[in-house]
């Protein structure tokens, strides 16, 4: 048989279905071939005629897209666990800023008594803020529960000393 310029025939495999002829204008020959076309070439001629039919391969089909389909399911719910999560953190140092902003804005009403308190409260949303995310960068197993440190206790102590008669401090 005359082949077109460029084709080779390299093999004609023992079933002599015309089907399991090699052509090729990329490949030279079977070795040159990559490792999993060559594997299929030779499970083909291995496989039962029955496993090549075309239900077969539709059942094949159908379990590689089952498997695709559950792989998509699982990194969907990968991800929305993972935004999830994102969210709930992402909410609870919103409201804690909230908080510490209408703190001081309320400190910033008892006017030059209150600022050694204010600087109290600053250092320690900075010690907060790098627990915070310091405590993100950990695994969760080696996460402690919430301390009190000295910045912390110093505020609470600053906040105790201001005037009690005053209507801000009762609010």
């Amino acid at each position: 048989a005359d082949l077109p310029p460029g084709y080779a025939l390299a093999a004609i495999f023992a079933r002599e279905d015309p089907r399991d002829a090699f052509v090729s204008t990329q490949y030279d020959s079977l070795a040159d071939l990559p490792g999993g076309a060559v594997l299929g070439i030779f499970l083909r001629n291995a496989l039962p005629e029955h496993h090549l039919s075309p239900d077969a391969k539709d059942v094949a089909r159908l379990g590689t897209g089952l498997v695709g389909t559950i792989a998509a399911l699982v990194l969907g719910l990968l991800i929305a666990s993972a935004k999830s999560s994102y969210d709930i953190r992402s909410g609870q140092i919103n409201q804690l800023t909230a908080n510490v902003i209408l703190l001081d804005n309320s400190l910033e009403k008892f006017g030059a008594q209150a600022d050694a308190t204010r600087e109290s409260l600053r250092r320690t949303v900075t010690i907060m803020a790098e627990r915070i995310w310091s405590e993100s960068l950990l695994r969760p197993s080696a996460v402690t529960a919430y301390q009190t440190n000295e910045a912390f206790t110093e505020l609470v102590e600053r906040l105790d000393r201001l005037p009690a008669d005053s209507e801000l401090r009762r609010s």
